[in-house]
């Protein structure tokens, strides 16, 4: 107990930057917004907000610039999801899957989805009218201009159609997948103690990352370059995709850390332990700047909001919490079926609606926006903790024989369940 009051103390010198950067908001697109009543655009800084060096991030490319700014025009078509409007849903189903489906990851902008299989494979389904082309020959790749303004697409051998990729390495159950921000990379980790880096468009596994223990989890930042895990052996570490050893090792936790989710702002990376704690880690220092303790259970999945500043996380013995970052405390408590294995969540893309798997093949949605709507009242720093809160759980949908395991947002708030029937 007085060790617990140590780190409580310990932590509380850290201050956690949990706003995003102004080019990370999605808002700050619509430059008028961002401009005071002078034309002018606004020079207040937010102090929640990290400095733009505090962690050296790449530089977003040309590709990575438009795809944002394609997002935040589909972004103005989403739908709203509330106790009126329930959401519009789209499954997947994988039928005859060997070795059942064990992890899902779906990119961005919806167009491919990776399933880890207990097979050890790993298969890359594009979606619509996406086509997972080859890189040209070593031959062609020569002839391409490359003063061409288009020259990404220009390396690509148009003429292959492909629609599906299946990649083989890992000797062991593929337990996570994860898509680089521009869908040219994919990690994934396995029971094998491996983490594997994966070029798309060679179809090859160019990086294998070696460790002494299975890895539970990997993703990718969302500025690519860096990305996390978490492992058996009790810590989660931050990686490079152009080194071999890790640059922050992340302690604290005194059993597995079985999940982990990246912060927006990729300064921060949160994790849920198998000790029945949510941690939060500085990328900076490698620091665990906050604990959350009030699941009974193991953690069996985390997530942050899209704002940055809420973290739900569910547990093994039946409840889903709501944290608050700023001001260190829990938002609300509810009571859920028990998740005897890992449960998948998700924000919607305005953050208002939490969604989360259960383990009885059923979806079930909440919402985050009357929750906090209802604190305004009584003002947000109000330290009542919201039990079972009536307006907080929206739907449950279940299916006929599917277990969730993925579950992804589209820009137009279109719910994607990925599932394998009967397993």
């Amino acid at each position: 107990m007085h060790a617990g009051q140590e780190s409580k103390k310990t932590e509380k010198k850290y201050k956690v930057y949990y706003s995003l950067n102004k080019e990370d908001l999605s808002s700050q697109l619509d430059k008028k917004k961002s401009k005071g009543k002078d034309g002018k655009e606004s020079k207040k800084k937010d102090t929640n907000a990290p400095g733009p060096e505090r962690v050296p991030l790449p530089p977003l490319t040309e590709a990575m610039k438009a795809e944002k700014r394609q997002a935040q025009k589909d972004l103005l078509r989403r739908t709203k999801i509330n106790a009126e409007t329930p959401p519009n849903i789209c499954m997947y189903t994988v039928a005859n899957a060997s070795g059942g489906v064990t992890c899902v990851d779906v990119t961005e902008d919806s167009s491919l989805i990776a399933i880890g299989y207990g097979s050890s494979a790993i298969q890359i389904k594009a979606v619509g009218e996406t086509s997972l082309y080859p890189l040209k020959s070593m031959d062609d790749l020569d002839n391409v201009d490359q003063e061409a303004d288009d020259i990404l697409n220009e390396m690509y051998d148009k003429t292959q159609d492909v629609k599906n990729l299946l990649l083989q390495g890992h000797q062991s159950t593929v337990y996570s997948v994860s898509f680089s921000p521009d869908k040219r990379l994919l990690l994934s980790s396995s029971l094998d103690s491996t983490i594997r880096l994966w070029t798309i468009a060679q179809r090859k596994n160019v990086v294998v990352y070696r460790l002494n223990s299975p890895v539970w989890q990997v993703q990718f930042s969302p500025r690519s370059y860096y990305f996390a895990c978490a492992s058996s052996d009790g810590t989660a570490m931050v990686w490079a995709t152009d080194r071999m050893q890790p640059l922050r090792v992340l302690t604290g936790a005194l059993s597995d850390v079985s999940c982990i989710d990246y912060h927006p702002n990729c300064n921060y990376v949160v994790g849920g332990s198998d000790d029945r704690c949510v941690r939060l880690w500085d990328v900076s220092t490698g620091s665990c700047v906050r604990t959350f303790a009030g699941h009974k259970g193991s953690v069996r999945g985390v997530k942050i909001s899209p704002c940055g500043r809420y973290i739900v996380s569910v547990s093994e013995e039946g409840s889903l919490i709501v944290w608050d970052i700023a001001l260190q405390k829990m938002v609300t408590y509810q009571d859920t079926p028990p998740f005897p294995y890992m449960a998948s969540l998700c924000f919607s893309r305005d953050g208002g609606t939490i969604v989360a798997s259960t383990p009885h093949s059923a979806v079930s949605l909440y919402s985050l926006e009357a929750l906090l709507a209802s604190n305004t009242g009584q003002g947000h720093a109000s330290n009542e903790t919201k039990v079972n809160y009536p307006g907080f759980s929206l739907y449950t949908y279940p299916t006929k024989n599917t277990p969730l395991i993925g579950l992804h947002f589209t820009r137009k708030n279109v719910l994607m369940g990925v599932g394998s029937f009967g397993q």
